[in-house]
């Protein structure tokens, strides 16, 4: 999980000042996945990598590692990765230990309910910070409010699907939606009430971007959808229209790569003959 979404974020974050049509995508996200996994201390040979991808899709081991460079630069060098899943699971935590939470459920039943209801509610909210991962939150939006907004729809569901499911010897009380608010009301009683209305706007958002994601993969996966059908047709049109000064088997990049080493080369001999210049004229000084 860490190393999928720091690759993620790396792919999304390298695109924020990238054109698509600089580099190819696949490659991009090959090299993506293949640092993630060395920033999160699950570091894989790489040929040992690259012999897991499709022979089709295998890109050279050479390309691969100036795509790295490439990315880095890309991305400022900021390999810090704020993952969803530490505050996701501290939430969890924090709801089984509050005072809140002790105090709501005092009987052996409905304190057994609410932990059985938390414990569905944390299984789904994981499943709900996957699709999180893979939308535009990470750039808009605190870890912790996303951690935060997916339980909150996973609150949402798990009230739908109990009151379907709702028999007379089921407890009354459960750990639901309004349960879920309440928490939320106790821990930051604090804070103004403009505060609080900001940060139930910023869950909204959280929920309906999940909301959205789930809908457009639910699309994607149908081959025989417009997003599918539309989206082949994009990368075969992308593969046509890539710049070939980035591609790296091209021969603008090649050329583009031998001036830049004479370019640098230049300019480190200058360098050197201006340094030679200063300590001639210090050893001058002395005669």
């Amino acid at each position: 999980d860490t190393v999928h979404a720091t690759s993620i974020s790396l792919f999304k974050r390298f695109y924020l000042t990238q054109a698509v049509f600089n580099h190819d995508i696949k490659v991009v996200l090959i090299t993506c996945i293949f640092l993630a996994a060395k920033i999160e201390s699950s570091y894989i040979p790489l040929t040992d990598f690259l012999a897991k991808v499709p022979q089709f899709q295998r890109p050279d081991v050479d390309v691969i590692r100036d795509y790295e460079l490439i990315v880095a630069d890309a991305v400022g060098f900021d390999f810090m990765v704020r993952q969803v899943k530490w505050p996701l699971h501290g939430l969890f935590l924090d709801l089984q230990v509050s005072t809140y939470f002790s105090t709501a459920y005092t009987s052996h039943d409905t304190r057994k309910q609410a932990l059985n209801n938390l414990v569905k509610m944390y299984t789904r909210a994981r499943e709900l910070m996957q699709n999180a991962l893979c939308s535009d939150l990470s750039l808009t939006h605190q870890s912790s409010q996303i951690a935060l907004g997916c339980f909150v729809l996973a609150s949402k569901e798990l009230d739908a699907t109990l009151a379907t499911n709702k028999s007379d010897s089921q407890p009354k009380q459960q750990f639901l939606r309004d349960d879920l608010d309440r928490y939320i009301s106790y821990r930051i009683n604090w804070v103004g009430t403009d505060t609080i209305a900001a940060l139930q706007q910023k869950l909204s958002s959280v929920e309906d971007a999940i909301m959205g994601q789930i809908e457009f993969e639910k699309m994607a996966k149908d081959t025989k959808s417009i997003v599918s059908v539309r989206a082949k047709e994009v990368g075969a049109k992308l593969q046509g229209c890539l710049n070939p000064e980035y591609l790296p088997n091209s021969r603008v990049f090649e050329k583009r790569r031998r001036e830049e080493e004479s370019a640098k080369d230049t300019k480190r001999q200058k360098k050197i003959v201006k340094e030679n210049e200063r300590r001639a004229s210090l050893s001058t000084i002395f005669d």
